[in-house]
């Protein structure tokens, strides 16, 4: 206080006061110290705290910006929003102006930007000439007169740069306009050099040597017909003597000999050595460096450390000079951590720092299951800190190219992390069996199972599986490839009366059919037609069975039970019955069966059985079962059990009774669901006794402090057919008491915008006022204050006057009574009267109260050069505001907005308007820019950037400076030239992904995957401004052509690209040959093509044989069915069928036949017992006797029966009564052959040839038969008898070429001797023929010659008398 200001001596035990100063309050405390016996002061607490000014107010169109409170010293900052500009100061202070708390200047205004009328235009209109505002935002169309093109945006808005005028965002023109040709002194222009100029046209400008560009490289004409940037100006340049070379060094211009301001020179040092000095030096504009040139001095590193439990090389050295290397070792036990060995670097420091030597040891290193420890490893224990072992790979294992295979034990004592340094080997693929697949799902790795499985129609020979295993060092597939073989069905059954179309096949593989037709009279049951098919996979079944003719099945019988429907007396196909088991039993069986076309019933007839019955089923609490009202529970009978709302089925539902007469599993139990956890409280706990189950429930206490707001109590219940919480979760609310109120004081602490539980508050009365109560209260757990609010009671004294356009802003209080009142005139008034007025003794005041009256007027607002301000009213009156602007290009320098204050006078001179400039651009790093001479930069004049070879520009290679002084961008900086990763391609990739970094220079080439083509060039290169040469390559898929022909075949499918498949479907009679689907593969790096498409094959065209014709010759192969028969051309015979039939496996069902010549051959006489009948043309009529019985047990040439005709008639044409002689060849009494057996008969005269071969030993045949020479003769025994040999024998001119073989007597009671002849089927082993035995030699009377017998398939016999016939 004032009274100790004056004071220089304050002895122990004094005692001094404070008063607050202005614009500070008085807070609860002590605002005295004292001089305590140490000398020192008592501590002082802050009892003022700062007054506050209220708030600012707010603008409108603007907002107030506050940071911080509205108390003593703070700062209110305003803006105005978009559009609009601020009239007045753009901040106001909370300060104390006499004794009072006021806000400096008055609340700004924000007004809408306006801007001029839009410029009018030559030949063009625009929709705005009728109004006569343009504000921020505004809009205008233009439209051009006919003839006159719109050039540029056809609208136009008002806008602003610098948020206080208002210019429109451009200007359009109608017609072009064109611009002067650009002229520029000392040089010339090297691009778009033209007669004319027109807009949007672009030119380049170079200087001549020995100067320098000021301004922009290149111009463009704008519509305005003005060149943008402006023309630049080439200035002579100022140069530099060349630089001094450095011992130990050099710079990087060496070759140049010209140095011209603003050029740059970098030094650099040898190896070894560092640079001392500026290592870039550049030309200045008064032609000198920048600076000197610098020294380069041999670089030295510190003496390296030395470390614990350890020792290093070159412990004698002094000097470290760079790169010296010093290498680290341990103490025996311990272990290197870091690097063993580190080198003095260029820059005088150590490569890395030192080791650490650490002891301890690491557990047996970890297994692994693709590796083991190699062998040197596998028996150590001991591995202290540092020690490294390596692993190899477990069989079926290969490494990693480039992976480690080791482990370090690392210095807490584990062992370093191990990659998958081992990879599974691969067995390759497996193979496909044809008309099979493979079934993969995983790889073909080590380890890995496939299963195969064969088409349909195909059973699997072979394992159905295979392993990738190991197979010595290496791995193979396990067993061998499976095979897919056709299923096939035995011959189709025979059915009495009727044929099917399988009769003439051999082989019925899946998928046959085969159609019955049955005889008239005999009608069809069931399908006419089976098909092969199979139930197993494994054995072929026919479909059915067809049957002609109908059949009845039995009466059907069941006992313990009855047909409950179907009785009839009779039972025919497809009737079906039912039934029904009498009481007691229960059906084994289907309950209705059906009559099938065999006469058989399906399924089987029912067994009734005698039941067994179980207990009735346990009941359950909380729950029931579905038979609660049955009273027998027969074996089989089923008991389901559910649970009551609310609970949960444990156990199995459902019960059925066993054959032994007990409940499958135990009865269920159901327990209460649960309702999950019901939530806890902040501020508060969960009480809960039991669970969270159905039926349960738990309550809610909150801490002490907090109220609770809710249901105290929630149970787990029943919502519809699940459990849940009733109610909402409660929750703790902090106990509050409501704010405290007190007229006539205020809160001098614990002043809050909450109170709660337990917060103090204090209070204070307002001066002419006493407190009656407690100056303290407390906030109670209930919400109430205690003590109560106390209140102020006023103190008598002086009433407060009244004061117009003014107001009291300070009161100071004596004793109990307010003594002194300060006033304050409002804004544009000023004050008549005493501002401070005191209460006398009997309260009444010194003087009258002072008054407000209006304050004179300021005189007009100064003019500013290169400016202008916005009033330009005659009048300003106090508090009237005036904003001063510069003309473009110029610089507002002082206050922009001055005030007309209250003593007539303004708030600040006028402010000035310089022309703008920009500070010099920055260097930068690695490159140089432009204009390096100049020291002083205007408004539009730009500065160019550029980097030093091998760097790249990131940021605006130009900027400019703007109107408001500043530059257009920051300055670029240099980054050493990096393409980013090459772009990736689908289908394809690039040899560069092992690359982390890709520098000017570098290329990578590209590759597509098989199946692709590569479209564009193979490689890209990075180019020096860090981007990738273009176009990337793309892969394209490759296509097949159209899949091959298929004769009796066609593809199907549409895509014909690489991977793709089509397949191929035979024409009906045909079969597919290989794989049905194909495939579109790779074939090489730049074709595709299809895999091996499959045949669709018949039979393939018969052979057409000698002198004979057949049918269907014009086709080359021929769907199964189909037949082919020959016929020979006159004078010719057929040996064989004539019919041959094409079957399903692709072949002829027999050898094609054979046509012969006519031969004539000598008779020979019959045997005694025989005799031939002849007509008048020498036609055998009837022969007599057993002519070819004259061997023992044997037959000659015996075939079928149509050969053994042809036998006898050798050249016959006709067919012969085939059975008649079967008759009385094999009947034995009938001897007599008919004239009409044979059609021809001729003799060959003078022929030789050999008698019959002997038979049964050394036996000869007694008749004179005469076989002819060259004659392959086959034997056969007769029924009962077998040949000990089954080659045949052939007559020669000598005598026969083979012994004879014999007949012995056959084990079998009787043989059936229906054919003679050669390649029958059925028939019994042939008769032997008979090679190189005796030859016979016949002396003929007349003429002898030799006459060979040719018949290949049937040799014959001929004994007769007289010849010729």
């Amino acid at each position: 206080m004032d009274e100790y200001k004056e004071k220089d001596f304050f002895p122990v035990g004094s005692t001094v006061k404070y008063k607050c100063r202005p614009g500070y309050m008085k807070k609860a405390g002590t605002y005295s110290s004292t001089c305590n016996r140490n000398r020192q002061w008592s501590k002082v607490q802050e009892l003022c705290k700062r007054k506050t000014c209220g708030h600012p107010g707010e603008p409108d169109d603007g907002r107030l910006l506050v940071t911080g409170d509205f108390d003593l010293g703070s700062t209110a900052h305003y803006k105005c929003d978009e559009g609009y500009r601020m009239i007045g100061k753009s901040t106001r202070k909370c300060k104390v102006l006499n004794n009072k708390m006021v806000w400096t200047e008055e609340v700004p205004y924000c007004e809408i930007i306006p801007c001029s009328p839009p410029p009018e235009i030559p030949h063009g209109k625009h929709n705005g000439m009728y109004l006569y505002s343009f504000y921020y935002g505004i809009l205008i169309k233009y439209t051009c007169d006919k003839g006159y093109p719109l050039i540029g945006n056809a609208s136009i808005y008002c806008t602003s740069k610098d948020g206080l005028n208002g210019e429109w965002s451009g200007r359009v023109y109608c017609g072009e306009t064109p611009c002067p040709s650009p002229q520029i002194k000392n040089g010339r222009i090297v691009a778009g050099v033209s007669s004319t100029y027109k807009y949007n046209q672009k030119v380049s400008f170079e200087c001549i040597g020995g100067h320098e560009m000021v301004g922009s490289r290149e111009i463009h004409c704008q519509v305005d017909g003005t060149w943008d940037p402006p023309i630049p100006v080439c200035e002579q340049m100022v140069q530099c003597p060349p630089p001094r070379d450095i011992q130990n060094g050099t710079h990087n211009n060496q070759k140049t000999g010209v140095f011209p301001s603003g050029i740059f020179v970098k030094y650099t040092c040898n190896p070894g050595y560092a640079l001392i000095g500026e290592a870039t030096l550049h030309c200045t504009n008064a032609g000198r460096w920048s600076s000197p040139a610098p020294n380069c001095e041999v670089v030295q590193c510190q003496p390296p450390p030395d470390i614990q439990n350890g020792t290093r090389s070159n412990q004698e050295t002094a000097v470290f000079p760079s790169g010296m290397l010093v290498k680290y070792t341990c103490n025996p036990g311990y272990a290197l951590i870091g690097e063993a060995t580190i080198q003095c670097i260029d820059n005088g420091m150590w490569s890395s720092p030192a080791p650490n030597c650490e002891g301890g040891n690491c557990d047996i290193p970890m297994r692994l299951d693709f590796a083991e420890l190699t062998d040197e490893y596998q028996k150590m224990n001991s591995f202290p800190v540092g020690s490294l072992v390596q692993y190899k790979c477990n069989p079926g294992y290969v490494k990693h190219p480039r992976m480690n295979a080791s482990s370090i034990c690392i210095r807490n004592q584990v062992w370093s992390e191990v990659q998958e340094f081992c990879k599974k080997k691969s067995c390759g693929h497996p193979g496909e069996p044809e008309n099979g697949r493979l079934i993969v799902s995983g790889d073909f790795l080590f380890g890995s199972t496939l299963h195969y499985t064969c088409e349909e129609g195909h059973i699997l020979i072979g394992e159905s599986s295979r392993q990738c295993a190991l197979n010595g060092k290496s791995v193979k597939w396990s067993g061998s490839l499976p095979e897919c073989h056709p299923i096939s069905c035995s011959s189709p059954p025979n059915i009495p009366h009727s044929k099917n179309t399988g009769k003439y096949l051999e082989y019925f593989p899946y998928g046959t059919t085969v159609t019955y037709t049955c005889d008239k009279g005999y009608p069809t049951i069931g399908n006419a037609s089976i098909y092969c098919t199979s139930k197993d996979g494994i054995t072929g079944e026919w479909s059915g069975r067809v049957y002609c003719g109908k059949t009845q099945c039995p009466s059907p019988q069941i006992k313990n039970g009855r047909i409950v429907a179907g009785v009839s007396s009779t039972y025919k196909y497809n009737q079906k019955v039912s039934f029904e088991c009498i009481g007691g039993h229960k059906m084994v069986g289907s309950r209705e069966i059906h009559c099938q076309v065999d006469g058989t019933w399906d399924p089987p007839l029912p067994v009734c059985e005698q039941m067994v019955q179980c207990p009735p089923p346990p009941d359950i609490q909380n729950g029931t079962h579905n038979n609660q009202k049955t009273g027998v529970f027969p074996s089989g009978i089923f008991v389901k059990y559910t649970c009551n709302p609310g609970y949960a089925l444990i156990g199995e539902a459902t019960l059925h009774c066993t054959n032994a007469g007990r409940w499958s599993s135990p009865a269920p139990n159901c327990e209460g669901k649960s309702c999950g956890h019901p939530g806890e409280l902040e501020g508060g706990r969960l009480l809960a006794t039991g669970d969270f189950r159905f039926g349960s429930t738990v309550n809610y206490q909150c801490e002490e402090g907090y109220k609770l707001i809710g249901k105290s109590s929630r149970s787990c219940a029943l919502f519809g057919k699940t459990v849940a919480w009733a109610g909402d979760l409660p929750y703790c609310q902090m106990t509050q008491c409501p704010s405290p109120q007190i007229k006539n004081g205020r809160i001098a602490a614990g002043n809050s915008s909450t109170y709660k539980y337990n917060q103090t508050v204090s209070f204070k009365c307002i001066g002419g006022h006493e407190m009656v109560g407690s100056r303290e209260i407390y906030c109670q757990v209930d919400g109430r204050w205690d003590p109560p609010v106390p209140i102020c009671v006023q103190v008598p004294g002086c009433v407060n006057p009244d004061i117009q356009n003014g107001r009291i802003i300070s009161l100071k209080a004596s004793d109990q009574s307010v003594s002194t009142i300060t006033f304050e005139c409002d804004s544009g008034y000023t004050m008549k009267g005493q501002h401070t007025i005191r209460c006398q003794h009997g309260n009444t005041w010194d003087s009258p109260a002072p008054i407000c009256v209006k304050v004179v007027q300021c005189q007009p607002p100064p003019d500013i050069k290169n400016g202008i301000h916005s009033n330009q009213e005659t009048l300003f009156h106090s508090g009237m505001l005036v904003k001063y602007t510069c003309n473009p290009g110029y610089v507002l320098i002082g206050e922009a907005t001055i005030q007309c204050m209250d003593n007539g006078t303004w708030s600040s001179l006028a402010p000035n308007c310089e022309e703008i400039e920009c500070k010099s651009p920055p260097d930068i790093q690695n490159g140089v820019r432009s204009n390096q001479e100049l020291m002083v930069f205007k408004r539009r004049m730009c500065v160019k950037y550029t980097c030093n070879s091998g760097y790249t520009l990131i940021g605006d290679a130009t900027i400019h400076c703007t109107d408001s002084g500043t530059w257009t961008f920051p300055a670029p900086h240099c980054e050493k030239s990096q393409c980013p990763f090459p772009p990736s391609i689908t289908n394809g990739k690039h040899d560069g992904l092992a690359l982390q970094k890709f520098t000017s220079e570098t290329s990578v080439t590209y590759s597509c995957d098989p199946g692709y083509l590569l479209i564009g060039k193979a490689s890209i290169f990075c180019g020096p401004s860090g981007n990738w040469s273009l176009p990337v390559p793309s892969c394209a898929v490759m296509h097949c052509p159209a899949p091959p022909k298929v004769i009796h075949g066609r593809p199907v499918g549409e895509d014909f690209t690489y991977g793709k498949s089509v397949i191929y479907i035979c024409d009906a009679g045909y079969s597919c040959i290989g794989n049905y689907s194909v495939t579109c593969i790779w074939n090489n790096s730049n074709s595709v093509k299809w895999s091996e498409a499959p045949r669709c094959q018949g039979c393939l065209a018969p052979p057409n044989i000698g002198h004979s014709k057949r049918d269907k010759t014009t086709l080359e192969d021929f769907p199964y069915g189909t037949s082919v028969t020959y016929h020979c051309d006159p004078g010719f015979f057929l040996i064989g069928g004539p019919t041959i039939y094409c079957q399903t496996s692709g072949t002829w069902n027999q050898p094609v036949p054979q046509c012969k010549r006519r031969e004539y051959t000598e008779a020979t006489k019959l045997p005694s017992d025989s005799q031939v009948t002849k007509d008048g043309s020498y036609q055998i009529e009837k022969i007599t006797g057993s002519f070819i019985k004259n061997t023992i047990h044997s037959k000659i040439n015996k075939t079928t029966t149509k050969d053994l005709a042809t036998t006898l008639n050798p050249g016959v044409g006709g067919e012969p009564d085939i059975e008649r002689f079967s008759e009385q060849l094999n009947g034995g009494n009938q001897t007599d052959l008919q004239k009409d057996t044979f059609s021809e008969l001729r003799n060959c005269s003078g022929v030789d040839g050999c008698p019959p071969p002997p038979l049964s030993g050394s036996t000869k045949a007694k008749t004179k038969t005469v076989i002819q020479t060259s004659a392959n003769v086959t034997l056969e025994c007769e029924n009962g008898y077998v040949r000990n040999d089954s080659s045949p024998v052939q007559a020669q001119q000598i005598g026969w070429d083979a012994s004879v073989p014999a007949c012995t007597l056959s084990k079998q009671s009787s043989y059936n001797f229906a054919t003679i002849g050669f390649g029958s089927v059925g028939s019994i082993l042939l008769l032997f023929l008979i090679f190189g035995a005796v030859m016979w030699i016949v002396l003929l009377q007349k003429k002898k010659r030799n006459c060979t017998c040719e018949a290949q398939r049937n040799y014959y016999v001929v004994n007769y008398e007289d010849s010729p016939l």
